[in-house]
């Protein structure tokens, strides 16, 4: 394999969520906002876990490493794990949304179970000692989102 000599930084990252300018572009907490907003049942799966990463974390990150001129491999994410269906909870928590719509699903009964890890997450500590990366807790995230759902009058 040929090696190149260019400088350069690659950020990993995991199920990125936020408000993004496609209204027609969705993530995991825009698409369970707007399903229990209108009062529409969702199906979860309730056996893969993941640290989802907040946009705005992930864009911090991109100027992070550029004005730290960073070369390597960066893994970008939230620092907690949790399960997909318990980050729905936590969506439908602090909308004070309707939970009863939630039904809990394996990975299996929608053909997941071999095409995606039960587990995905990250070891932060390089992001974080080399570019001074801090991710945004999951909930704070969400009091972001609101605000920007405000001011953007979404």
């Amino acid at each position: 394999m040929a090696q190149s000599s260019c400088p350069y930084a690659i950020l990993r990252t995991i199920l990125v969520y936020g408000i993004n300018g496609d209204p027609n572009r969705s993530n995991l907490v825009l698409w369970a906002k707007a399903k229990l907003s209108q009062k529409e049942a969702i199906k979860v799966v309730n056996d893969q876990w993941r640290m989802p990463t907040f946009v705005d974390d992930l864009a911090h990150a991109c100027q992070l490493a550029i004005e730290r001129q960073a070369q390597g491999i960066f893994h970008i994410s939230g620092a907690e794990l949790m399960s997909i269906n318990e980050a729905v909870y936590k969506i439908a928590d602090y909308w004070k949304l309707d939970k009863t719509l939630i039904s809990e699903i394996s990975a299996a009964s929608i053909g997941q179970a071999d095409n995606r890890p039960r587990q995905t997450g990250f070891d932060l500590s390089k992001s974080e000692k080399e570019l001074g990366y801090v991710p945004t807790t999951f909930l704070k995230s969400l009091e972001i989102i609101d605000s920007q759902f405000k001011e953007f009058g979404r």
